[in-house]
């Protein structure tokens, strides 16, 4: 018997204009992007570079999306890049972590195994990895991490060489500025804590306002 199947999420790879086929037949020209929006892309992308620090990048969920494309275009042909990983992710209304199924929970380890996130090879990979999203609370990182903490302590793996080798880098959206702002300072995990190091972004950007890059305590 095969090992088991890995059920992943299809995304169309639309790099080869050629493999699409019939599929773009009749379909009008595409718009140009708005060149504010190029211009947020690349500059939140070059941020998000220079915060990780050679790390290799796992943007999660579909929110970043646009930067792991972009990315991945810029970094065509190419050799000495990060590794990107595109990781869909999400567990809003699913409860914690804790509340899943075996089953379930299994799945997702099983996923990120396949994605080469799995803590064996975080932890002996030859870069860190950075865990890349937009945070409002952190809900889905802090969900993210205890999964791998789970997937670690299940695989006999040790817990805290992962956590050595995991960055995070969160967006956050542009508000106007007040003593009552909301600010991250830290993610709380339950199982390890990660500090904040903060950077503006142009106010030219309106997209995008701070990137806080996290690591944890050395």
């Amino acid at each position: 018997m095969g090992g088991s199947i890995v059920a992943t999420p299809f995304r169309w790879n639309i790099a080869r204009r050629e493999q699409l086929g019939s599929l773009i037949s009749g379909v009008s020209p595409p718009q140009r992007l708005n060149d504010m929006f190029l211009e947020s892309l690349r500059a939140t992308a070059a941020r998000i570079l220079a915060h990780a620090n050679r790390s290799d990048l796992a943007f999660i969920g579909r929110t970043p999306e646009n930067l792991y494309d972009y990315l991945s275009g810029c970094f065509e042909g190419l050799r000495d890049t990060p590794q990107l990983h595109l990781v869909q992710y999400s567990l809003r209304n699913a409860g914690s972590v804790e509340q899943l199924p075996e089953s379930a929970r299994q799945g997702l380890f099983d996923y990120l195994t396949a994605l080469g996130l799995g803590p064996k090879a975080i932890a002996t990979g030859p870069r860190p990895i950075a865990l890349v999203d937009f945070v409002a609370s952190g809900g889905t990182m802090e969900g993210l991490i205890r999964l791998m903490k789970m997937q670690a302590e299940q695989e006999g793996q040790d817990w805290t060489a992962v956590q050595r080798r995991l960055r995070i880098i969160g967006l956050r959206v542009r508000t106007k500025n007040s003593p009552n702002t909301w600010r991250c300072k830290s993610i709380r995990t339950g199982c390890t804590s990660f500090r904040t190091r903060s950077s503006a972004m142009s106010p030219r950007l309106p997209l995008f306002s701070t990137i806080w890059a996290m690591t944890n305590p050395r």
